[in-house]
């Protein structure tokens, strides 16, 4: 039963959380995001990685236990975290420094998961 009532909140919550900051937007901010969550790289950057991330979550062995699903998640996410460097190092949108530390952390959260394998 907590397994269920975990997955549940695990999903329910973010989605809960998000429409109502939506709600709280002046109608012009609505109008921005709405621009915004039309362009493509969201759909290959932010999507897969909260997805992957909660999928992450749910497939832990305290919640589910279900492997595939973590993998899954964490494969989502680190697809989305490539696409997001990748896309920042091509728009210059970061100085090399931070696109150095980015790496770094992905480099380190594959390791890590890798060892916990």
């Amino acid at each position: 039963m907590f397994q269920w009532i975990a997955v549940v909140l695990i999903w329910v919550v973010p989605v809960l959380l998000s429409y109502l900051s939506y709600r709280r937007l002046q109608k012009e901010e609505r109008q921005e995001l709405k621009q915004e969550i039309g362009s493509p790289l969201i759909f290959f950057t932010y999507v897969p990685f909260v997805i992957g991330v909660l999928l992450f979550l749910s497939g832990s062995e305290a919640v589910t236990g279900l492997k595939a699903v973590q993998d899954a998640g964490m494969a989502s996410a680190f697809f989305g975290w490539i696409v997001l460097w990748i896309g920042n190092v091509v728009t210059k949108a970061e100085s090399a420094a931070r696109s150095f530390s980015m790496i770094d952390v992905g480099i380190f959260v594959l390791v890590a998961y890798v060892q916990l394998l």
